[in-house]
């Protein structure tokens, strides 16, 4: 697979799967307002972007476990080439912190 690849991650809530539609200009990951978790395991979608060529975006659950870690990195392969954070709006807390790493 030629293109960028991108990984989406944040705590629940922090809009991953809304941050991969919007890059797109499309609803390719199931997104919904709130806070609780939507996406159960990663999904990965590849679309033609302009000025960009193919595009892959692979989104991540919260909490990001050490099997979806490897999945993700999979969906990826040969690598990511840039990480996406998405932080919920407000205060950054120790929850949050505890969810990323």
């Amino acid at each position: 697979m030629e293109g960028l690849r991108v990984v989406i991650a944040g705590p629940t809530g922090s809009g991953k799967s809304a941050a991969g539609n919007t890059i797109f200009g499309c609803s390719v990951f199931t997104s919904a307002a709130g806070s609780c978790t939507v996406t159960q395991a990663c999904e990965s979608a590849e679309e033609e972007v302009e000025d960009v060529g193919k595009l892959l975006i692979v989104d991540t659950p919260s909490p990001l476990s050490q099997g979806q870690r490897r999945r993700c990195l999979q969906l990826c392969a040969p690598g990511p080439h840039a990480f996406l954070l998405t932080l919920r709006v407000g205060r950054y807390d120790e929850e949050d912190r505890n969810q990323l790493f």
